[in-house]
């Protein structure tokens, strides 16, 4: 079966054009996701609602680009062939100044920062000890674009300030409680920052948001609220990545959303893996007789 279907690819949303609903109606289906306890709400009940939190927004028919494997997918499964794709995307010109002088990088980490070059966007799972904020200074300083690095805590905040202002070569700015230093090529963020200052000058923050050539979102796999989805979805970076140790355990509705927003999983270094190369040593538990 020949879809008569395009796909427009952009940094946040891509969009389907076809003048036949059958494939449509495929995508449709793969990316409508069963919610937990749909059955006991009222709209479930009266039968308004079908219990299904829809990817796939209509009448528009986009839906976020990271899901876009999930698509082909679908498209490929249900004997759709020969569909065209138009990619929008263009990577922002380097900003000079931006280096990294941090810690020698270990041979995982070197791989990771190159993959997050070459793909551009996905999830970056690394074990506790793994080193991800080395990664992510890393990646900024290779990468040499305007960034924006969310966290949830003002701890996490001013950890990664102090390592990232030790790290790169540029100015970090901070976004928390009363401060707004959005001047800085390198700025960290507290979500709920963020999202307050976004509530009280939208206008403001979306200009700035439109600035940003890549975006990480720190411990993704908390990244599931509606503040982190309005924020992401706003910021049209070309690159976009999550660190998490545990990401995408649950396989629902807040899993499809992180990769729909930043990417499918892009490298996995294991607990297992880095004691195996003498990073981390290996746990011995005791038990004492009481």
């Amino acid at each position: 079966m020949k879809a008569n279907l395009t796909i427009l690819i952009d940094n946040v949303y891509s969009r389907l054009v076809s003048d036949d609903v059958t494939p449509i109606h495929a995508v449709a289906k793969a990316l409508a996701i069963p919610v937990p306890g749909a059955q006991f709400t009222k709209w479930f009940k009266s039968g308004k609602w079908n219990g299904t939190h829809k990817f796939l927004e209509r009448p528009s028919n986009r839906c976020y680009t990271g899901l876009l494997p999930i698509v082909r997918r679908a498209l490929e499964e249900a004997g759709h062939r020969g569909w065209n794709e138009v990619d929008n995307r263009s990577c922002p010109p380097a900003i000079p100044g931006i280096a990294y002088r941090g810690p020698a990088l270990r041979p995982y980490q070197t791989q990771i920062v190159k993959d997050m070059r070459t793909v551009g966007r996905g999830i970056v799972k690394v074990a506790t000890g793994g080193g991800k904020t080395v990664i992510a200074a890393a990646a900024i300083g290779d990468l040499r674009q305007r960034t924006l690095f969310l966290v949830h805590r003002k701890e996490l905040a001013a950890q990664a300030c102090d390592r990232f202002r030790e790290w790169l070569t540029v100015p970090i700015g901070l976004i928390a409680e009363g401060e707004l230093g959005t001047g800085s090529p390198v700025v960290v963020a507290m979500i709920q920052s963020l999202f307050a200052k976004w509530k009280s000058d939208p206008t403001w923050i979306e200009r700035y948001l439109k600035t940003i050539g890549v975006v990480v979102v720190d411990e993704a796999h908390r990244a599931s609220s509606n503040s982190w989805e309005k924020m992401l979805r706003r910021v049209p970076a070309f690159y976009r990545f999550g660190l998490s140790g545990t990401p995408l355990v649950k396989h629902d509705v807040r899993d499809l959303t992180l990769i729909g927003l930043t990417g499918e999983l892009l490298a996995d270094a294991t607990a297992k893996q880095l004691i195996s190369e003498g990073w981390l040593a290996r746990p011995q538990c005791v038990f004492l007789d009481a």
